[in-house]
């Protein structure tokens, strides 16, 4: 909630030069948070890429291992979005930072018939061209999502820490609890996490897609690692006839919400200093945001509405120029108290409520009415953003 409060003079007939004191009150910091509709691909939203194993050696048993590496938090660049996770679905490199985190490198041997680098570029540019394509089609003119790389998994050769797409284990095992490899380090080591997109947007593998409630990570690593959408939630996974080598998961920006975008808003105003008995009562007021912030977007990529409102009192000179400054809490509770002072104090509102819509920093000029200005008196404006106001599915948080 931001205040902004303006006061002018109306003169007495015969004394047109009154000077006007001005007060503002810059009474709370708001911030916005944006929230909305997902992106989707062919199956409504999420991009997942995968590669089977091929070539000489398909191991059994335990014998080959898998590695699950998931990353999807605070932004290092904050203009951005895919800079908290592994990087952007356009480079490989991306891919190769999961690897790198968890200790593992990638061949460009030629094992067998199997490139093992081949393969995992296969399997993003598989993840990206989905994740482009759905949020084209959900999104146009939106660019191309800022698809970003949030999971890999690889089934690395036996014995070492190496990727050559040739090693498969589609068995499941005791050691495991029953599970397959796939299964068992997913649900150890992924699964039971919370992940923070972009560090403010909360959410876990189960967590459905905002614009496609049956959807989620969960259900795009069945689909990849499995290839059965519908085996997302089984206890135990059987993956016989699935020979899986690589796998990579891929989201857009609006993906499994968009991230909260903080920002602090502005308000000024000016007044006539002098206004005639009869003349209309106006104010011009500017709203903007925070030096270093941008104007918020909703999930369509409009700019969001930010809506302030204004009040008009009259009253004894003292009271207009030397009334305390707004000492509430960021609440539109607390801004009520407020004009409840000014009331209790002398203050008479004039007219009703004066409401400005923002769609970008600009300025706007407010009129009073019908009522028009009365003779010897003292008034004052007082402006606030209603931080409720701003339209859903935004989130405020003061």
């Amino acid at each position: 909630m931001q205040l902004k409060k303006h006061n002018s003079k109306t003169p007495p007939e015969r004394k047109p030069k009154w000077l006007r004191k001005g007060i503002a009150l810059l009474a709370a910091v708001a911030t916005l948070a944006t929230g909305g509709v997902v992106a989707s691909t062919a199956y409504a939203g999420g991009a997942g890429g995968s590669q089977n194993a091929a070539g000489g050696w398909a191991s059994p048993h335990a014998s080959p291992h898998v590695f699950w590496q998931y990353r999807d938090g605070a932004l290092s660049n904050p203009n951005d979005v895919t800079s908290g996770s592994f990087g952007p679905a356009t480079s490989y490199d991306s891919v190769k930072k999961a690897f790198d985190a968890a200790g593992a490198t990638i061949s460009s041997q030629n094992i067998g018939g199997s490139v093992g680098s081949d393969k995992v570029q296969a399997a993003l540019n598989a993840a990206n061209a989905e994740c482009v394509s759905g949020f084209h089609a959900r999104h146009p003119g939106q660019g191309d999502g800022d698809c970003r790389v949030v999971a890999v998994g690889a089934m690395l050769a036996t014995g070492s820490m190496v990727y050559y797409g040739t090693s498969f284990d589609n068995e499941k095992h005791a050691d495991l609890g029953g599970k397959n490899q796939w299964q068992a380090a997913w649900d150890t080591y992924i699964k039971p996490n919370q992940y923070h997109y972009a560090g403010t947007q909360a959410y876990d593998v189960n967590t459905p897609f905002n614009d496609e409630s049956n959807l989620s990570v969960q259900k795009i690593m069945a689909r990849e690692t499995y290839n059965d959408i519908n085996k997302w939630n089984d206890p135990f996974v059987d993956v016989t006839n699935v020979n899986k080598s690589v796998v990579v998961i891929v989201l857009d920006k609006y993906q499994p919400a968009p991230p909260i975008q903080k920002f602090t808003p502005t308000i000024s105003t000016k007044a006539p200093h002098v206004i005639q008995e009869g003349q209309s009562i106006t104010d011009n007021v500017t709203v903007g945001v925070k030096q270093g912030d941008s104007w918020p977007k909703d999930e369509h990529g409009n700019n969001v509405s930010i809506t302030a409102k204004g009040y008009y009192f009259t009253g004894p000179k003292d009271l207009i120029l030397n009334h305390r400054q707004y000492a509430g809490d960021k609440t539109d509770a607390a801004f009520q108290a407020y004009l409840n002072q000014i009331k209790n104090a002398g203050g008479v509102q004039l007219g009703g409520v004066v409401t400005k819509t923002f769609n970008s920093p600009s300025t706007q000029t407010a009129t009073l009415d019908p009522q028009k200005a009365p003779a010897n008196t003292w008034g004052t404006w007082v402006w606030f953003i209603n931080k409720n106001a701003i339209r859903k599915p935004c989130v405020v948080s003061a």
